[in-house]
């Protein structure tokens, strides 16, 4: 296996109000960037919210121009966005694409490309589920993303509980190169009956990972901790050779900073046992 960039998913390396997972950290995100840079990682995940907050730096251009500054400052690399805004905002309601929420799909991918980012994570999730019934309108609907997102140099990764068959329709339906599947090794654990042979089936569609581990019932736990069985899946990620980034979606643990350190620490070893 190569040399392979590391993201922490923003808001990780911060202690979050109620322990909440996906958590944007407020007036503490430039601090994040350097903390991500003196944990060893080489970008930070950027996250837009399931509610719209205006005070999120990659609304407003002046924002944008500081992400930018922080990501040189502290060395980082601009890389991914998770737009979360879709997880209770539906894309598809009623049978019918949900405009409002298609442009702010749209206006996010134009933020993407001022940042200069490479990949847009779409969390298909509760509000934007995809199932039998929408998955028409959802191929349509994908189309008119990841050909917006073509023209500004963007990826496209989604984020689905679907089996890795309707998965597989879902993308080569769509059929566009800037179109794949996010990988995430804590919900895969968690609704497959075998992960393992998701991976072999998505192969090459693959195009992002997420890390974490889970454990019943206590869902995300610290990496090492739970079921994920991480030396089986870097055997097969080596096997289809992939070759892109991952980003660590984990638990912070007592300690966000020590718990973000021991889990690069934890996956750089795993990984170097199948090199």
């Amino acid at each position: 296996m190569g040399q392979y960039n590391y993201g922490i998913c923003q808001g990780r390396l911060i202690k979050s109000p109620n322990n909440e997972l996906q958590w944007f950290p407020g007036r503490k995100w430039q601090e994040e960037f350097k903390l991500a840079n003196l944990t060893g990682y080489q970008y930070v995940e950027l996250l837009a919210e399931r509610e719209h907050n205006p005070n999120n730096p990659i609304w407003s251009q002046n924002g944008i121009n500081m992400i930018k500054e922080k990501m040189i400052n502290n060395n980082l690399i601009a890389y991914s966005i998770c737009l979360d805004y879709i997880i209770d905002n539906p894309l598809i309601s009623n049978s019918q694409i949900v405009e409002q929420t298609l442009n702010y799909c749209l206006d996010l991918l134009n933020k993407a490309y001022e940042l200069n980012l490479k990949l847009v994570v779409l969390p298909l999730l509760e509000a934007s589920k995809i199932n039998q019934e929408n998955m028409a309108l959802y191929i349509e609907l994908l189309f008119l993303i990841s050909n917006k997102a073509k023209e500004l140099n963007l990826g496209i990764a989604i984020e689905s509980l679907l089996s890795p068959d309707l998965l597989i329709k879902v993308i080569d339906s769509v059929n566009s190169f800037n179109l794949g599947a996010v990988y995430d090794t804590g919900n895969r654990a968690l609704i497959s009956n075998n992960p393992l042979e998701d991976i072999k089936k998505l192969k090459n569609r693959i195009h992002h990972i997420h890390l974490k581990d889970v454990r019943k019932p206590f869902g995300n736990v610290p990496i090492g901790t739970g079921i994920v069985d991480f030396l089986g899946i870097f055997k097969l990620l080596s096997t289809i050779k992939y070759q892109r980034n991952y980003s660590f979606e984990s638990n912070r643990g007592e300690d966000p900073q020590a718990t973000g350190s021991h889990n690069l620490i934890f996956i750089q070893y795993i990984q170097s046992l199948v090199q």
